[in-house]
């Protein structure tokens, strides 16, 4: 399966949901079920889960998976078929963004970014920064500074997930000092691609930083 965020920030958008895709149909099958309640109503008659009685009074309050209410709506369905004729698009504005991302910021001594392979494809989410160096262990200042400038910016997800008051509800077992992830989580942020020319708010965003090498 693949899942993709259709929330308003991301790279098409039905302004809340997502999609699954999978090509197995015993997958889809189950994710209908398990997408409305649990019920068989939106199955097909052939399917390995339940036996339909053909009994539409019957099988459509049958019960045969965990279930959540995750239906899309009409509305959001419209929204998302404009949105996918504008994706390449979309790709390619964000991938000239990375471009003038890079350029700005890569082969630093003061930070990392990230750093995709030639073999690789990366469609450039946001852009995301590992204070080095100099600016190391500073993130507090930069990132008041940045916000003073009206420049939006988030903590590099997920650091390191362990820190997160919800483990306490979670049976898990962990191993390790943790340092990488715990160096992202001090010292990680990242600000939003969007498809728009973001030449001029990229170079501001590094005039800001870079202010604080001096």
């Amino acid at each position: 399966m693949g899942t993709h965020s259709l929330f308003f920030s991301h790279h098409m958008q039905t302004m809340e949901g997502g999609v699954i895709l999978t090509d197995n149909k015993d997958i889809n099958d189950f994710l209908k079920s398990l997408r409305a309640h649990g019920w068989c109503r939106d199955l097909p008659k052939k399917n390995s889960f339940y036996k339909k009685s053909n009994d539409k009074f019957k099988d459509h309050f049958v019960f045969i998976t965990p279930g959540y209410s995750l239906r899309p709506l009409e509305i959001e369905a419209a929204i998302g078929l404009i949105q996918l004729k504008k994706l390449d698009k979309f790709m390619k504005i964000r991938l000239k963004n990375a471009s003038t991302f890079k350029n700005l910021f890569e082969n630093k001594t003061w930070c990392k970014i990230q750093n995709v392979e030639k073999k690789s494809f990366s469609s450039w989410f946001g852009f995301n920064l590992i204070l080095t160096g100099q600016l190391k262990n500073k993130r507090k200042k930069i990132v008041n500074k940045l916000i003073k400038n009206n420049i939006e910016l988030r903590p590099t997800m997920t650091g390191n997930f362990l820190n997160n008051p919800v483990m306490k509800f979670l049976d898990f077992k962990a191993k390790g000092s943790f340092q990488n992830s715990q160096n992202i989580d001090k010292n990680g942020f990242f600000v939003g691609n969007y498809p728009k020319d973001l030449t001029k708010e990229l170079n501001f965003l590094y005039k800001k930083i870079e202010e604080e090498l001096n």
